[in-house]
């Protein structure tokens, strides 16, 4: 895919957001009631409730899932475009999967099961988030132990 192409696509999908975005934004100014920080009724009330509730529904699962959908679309025409190039960064995404799989068959849940159950939260979301936190705590430790070690490891390699 060729820089204009690519550049025609960018322009079309900010104006597509930017047109939604106002259209959202008519949306809500219209179902909000002018008195309704005076007096507000229950009718007012649910009435603003509803507005911002398919505000937030359409962002959370329209746009964001296209965002998305457009970023797995391009990193694989990259890929299949330029595979000699994306040997490294498909390697290191293949190693953090395998990072990710591990933590996540390591964990249980219950690093944050108790503070995420007050909240409602199910199992799978205690052992996601403990699996999340647990990969983290893991990459700033191999992150510091790199940035502690590397002067010594250079200069072994550089002797070689």
């Amino acid at each position: 895919m060729d820089s204009k192409t690519l550049n025609t696509v960018k322009t079309a999908v900010v104006w597509l957001l930017a047109i939604v975005g106002v259209v959202l934004s008519i949306y809500l100014f219209a179902n909000l009631a002018p008195d309704a920080a005076e007096n507000p009724t229950q009718e007012q009330l649910g009435a603003e409730r509803d507005a911002v509730s398919v505000i937030l529904d359409f962002t959370l699962w329209g746009l964001i899932v296209v965002v998305l959908a457009l970023i797995v679309v391009f990193l694989v025409i990259s890929i299949v475009t330029n595979f000699h190039k994306n040997k490294k960064s498909l390697i290191t995404a293949g190693i953090m999967g395998v990072l990710v799989a591990i933590f996540y068959s390591m964990n249980t849940g219950s690093t944050v099961s108790k503070a995420l159950a007050e909240k409602g939260a199910t199992d799978s979301d205690a052992v996601l988030a403990s699996s999340g936190i647990a990969l983290t705590i893991f990459m700033i430790t191999v992150a510091w132990l790199l940035w502690m070690f590397m002067g010594l490891i250079m200069k072994y390699v550089i002797k070689k």
